[in-house]
């Protein structure tokens, strides 16, 4: 099971921001990371931007029932 559980370091102990749904009394593995903030979180958002600019939506291909049947996709082996 994995969950993004937001919270934070009061100093001593961290500190869940919201309810979590966690089993009682069973050890758990935590990855703590900090927030992209400043200008990370700038630079990624422009490199976001750039690249959903170079984007060009791409045609869905538009295929009969023939072209779907297991027999047009997988040849015999």
């Amino acid at each position: 099971m994995t969950q993004t559980i937001k919270g934070h370091f009061d100093g001593r102990v961290i500190v869940l921001d919201e309810p979590a749904d966690l089993p009682v009394n069973r050890p758990l593995t935590m990855r703590v990371e900090e927030p992209v903030t400043g200008v990370g979180a700038r630079a990624t958002a422009a490199a976001l931007d750039a690249f959903l600019a170079r984007a060009a939506p791409r045609p869905v291909p538009s295929l009969s029932d023939q072209q779907t049947r297991r027999e047009a996709i997988y040849e015999d082996r």
